[in-house]
């Protein structure tokens, strides 16, 4: 993914900042669901979202994408997307998601793929992890109010490595 492209995967509605406690979650499938229903509001997937969200859910208890550093990137592939859809939280408020350091997280990208666009997918989760790998681009995202000052972050992130 180049630089560009951040705006087009993540445009400003596809990011939220969700502050301390509002809304607050119970564990980290709420979030999931919440994040999920927010990522497809605007797709086609409408009817088929069960079965899109039990990729996601199984996807997520074969093993955990909380990666560490507070990172999560939870995905999925499934026949009924047709094309990529992301969706992007920063909390304000760690939340428990079984990352691998078993530290919460506080930013998570959602990722849903078509079962057939696999060379996408891995491009997508590949770019994200160059982004989030960077403590200090960790820092600044979590320390930022404006979304789209978020969205320049990771563009430049992009720009640099």
């Amino acid at each position: 993914m180049d630089s560009s492209a951040i705006r087009s995967f993540l445009p400003e509605e596809r990011i939220i900042i969700v502050q301390k406690g509002s809304p607050s979650f119970k564990d980290k499938y709420q979030f999931l669901e919440y994040l999920f229903d927010h990522c497809i509001k605007e797709s086609a997937i409408g009817a088929k979202r069960e079965y899109v969200w039990q990729s996601l859910l199984e996807r997520e208890h074969s093993v955990s994408t909380g990666v560490g550093m507070g990172i999560a990137f939870p995905h999925c592939s499934s026949e009924y997307i047709t094309g990529a859809l992301g969706f992007m939280a920063v909390l304000k408020e760690g939340l428990d998601f079984d990352s691998v350091d078993n530290q919460p997280i506080q930013i998570a990208v959602l990722l849903l793929f078509p079962k057939d666009k696999f060379d996408r997918h891995i491009s997508l989760l590949g770019s994200m992890a160059r982004i989030f790998h960077n403590k200090s681009n960790r820092k600044k995202i979590l320390e930022e109010k404006s979304i789209p000052r978020i969205q320049k972050i990771m563009e430049d992130a992009l720009k640099t490595s």
